[in-house]
C-alpha cells in the first residue's frame, strides 16, 4: 500500500475515470439482435483516434461537434503546482500527431468558453488591483506559452480549448 506522499498522485491520475467516464453515443438502429448485428458487422464498433496514450498528467475533457459545424477540444492538466515532483510539471502535447485520421484544420485556441479567441483575452487577466503585504504576489507560478499552432504547453490545474474543422 502506498504512503500519503502517493496519495494525491494515485487520486489525481483515476480521477476522470472515476467522476467523469467516457460518455457513449449511439445510433437510433431498428429493433431486435439481427437488426444489431447487422449494424455491427457494416460499422466499425471499436476505434481509437488518439496515435499514443496522453500523459498520466493531461486529460481529453471535451472532444465534439459544435453548432457552428466546427469541433471543440479540450485538455487539461490533472495536477496542482506540488503535488506530484513530475507529474506537476508543465506537459507539452503535440496536437499534430496526436489523433489519426481526423485532421485538425483552423487549430485556434480560444478561451475556455470558446466565445473568443485566445489572442484576444486581455493580455493583464492576472493583474488585481491590490493592497496589503501580498498585493504584489506573482500567482504565476509557471508562464502560459502561446499555443504554437502545433504543440501546447499545458501548465498545473490548466484546461486549453481549440477549436478545428476537419475539412
Amino acid at each position: 500500500m502506498d504512503g500519503t506522499s502517493n496519495a494525491v498522485t494515485n487520486v489525481r491520475a483515476l480521477q476522470s475515470r472515476v467522476f467523469l467516464p467516457l460518455v457513449s453515443a449511439f445510433t437510433p438502429t431498428p429493433a431486435g439482435l439481427p437488426a444489431v448485428n447487422q449494424w455491427i458487422q457494416t460499422h466499425n464498433v471499436q476505434k481509437t483516434w488518439l496515435t499514443q496514450d496522453l500523459p498520466i498528467n493531461v486529460d481529453l475533457m471535451t472532444f465534439q461537434i459544435v453548432e457552428t459545424g466546427g469541433n471543440l477540444l479540450r485538455l487539461s492538466h490533472q495536477f496542482a503546482v506540488g503535488e506530484d515532483p513530475v507529474l506537476s510539471q508543465p506537459v507539452t502535447v503535440n496536437l499534430a500527431t496526436l489523433f489519426n485520421g481526423i485532421p485538425l484544420n483552423n487549430l485556434t485556441e480560444v478561451s475556455l468558453t470558446a466565445n473568443q479567441p485566445a489572442s484576444e483575452i486581455e493580455k493583464n487577466m492576472y493583474k488585481w488591483n491590490t493592497i496589503g503585504p501580498n498585493a504584489n504576489v506573482n500567482l504565476m507560478t509557471y508562464p502560459l506559452k502561446p499555443f504554437d499552432g502545433i504543440s501546447v504547453t499545458i501548465n498545473p490545474m490548466d484546461i486549453r480549448t481549440f477549436t478545428f474543422t476537419t475539412n
